[in-house]
């Protein structure tokens, strides 16, 4: 996900797609999220009330917020880009 990150800064793709990065680093605190509670359910020896509670605060953590804040970005990018494609004369004009 690093590289992704490092990718989408590259490109700069907040400045044309906004909330980019906010979706990016909430996914990436989801899956951090998530890789703890694997490495918790397979060590785990016994099944409890404490592996509810914590597969329950895995999903309401970060993952509504990477939701949120993910699901506009391909609407937003389309509109961005549709925009920034109406602005050239022709398809040989590169701005």
């Amino acid at each position: 996900m690093d590289y992704v990150i490092a990718a989408l800064n590259g490109f700069r793709s907040d400045y044309y797609v906004p909330g980019t990065m906010d979706c990016a680093y909430t996914t990436k605190y989801t899956q951090i999220e998530f890789m703890r509670m694997y490495t918790y359910l397979t060590t785990l020896k016994s099944n409890d009330e404490t592996t509810t509670f914590n597969i329950t605060g895995t999903i309401s953590g970060s993952f509504p917020d990477a939701i949120y804040k993910c699901y506009s970005i391909p609407g937003k990018g389309e509109s961005s880009f549709r925009t920034h494609y109406q602005s050239f004369n022709s398809h040989y004009d590169f701005q």
